[in-house]
């Protein structure tokens, strides 16, 4: 299998260590630090922006091709792509979430269901089409 290299822009922040319940984590905030080579990247975002984060789930070992979701066995076994389950083929996430505060290149957000030290691959603009 062919591969690409993805470099990390920078690293989540928070007290989830270990998995919790997405709606937990949804609900909590955790800082988000860009990593200095990208500063002037990241120069423009401002507090009240939305966001889309990619991140990396770094402590997913496997990557199954069905999964009963959120691990909920009374629930039918599904194919992996048709759930948010952290164990996917490239074990990438995204979120959607709000920039509440901004110290240097650490921006403190809201919504995001990313575990401490998660590596933040990209940071999109989150806007609804405007058209």
């Amino acid at each position: 299998m062919n591969g690409y290299p993805i470099y990390p822009v920078g690293r989540v922040h928070s007290k989830f260590k270990e998995p919790v319940s997405p709606e937990l984590l949804l609900k909590s905030s955790c800082q988000i630090e860009i990593d200095e080579v990208w500063g002037e990247a990241a120069k423009d975002i401002q507090v009240g922006d939305r966001l889309l984060v990619l991140f990396r789930f770094h402590l997913s070992e496997s990557a199954p091709l069905k999964v009963h979701p959120r691990g909920d066995h009374s629930r039918p076994i599904t194919g992996i792509f048709s759930t948010c389950s952290p164990h996917r083929p490239n074990f990438i996430g995204v979120g959607d979430c709000r920039v509440t505060g901004r110290e240097g290149l650490r921006f403190q957000v809201e919504g995001l269901d990313a575990l401490d030290g998660s590596p933040v691959i990209d940071i999109k603009p989150f806007r609804f089409n405007e058209g």
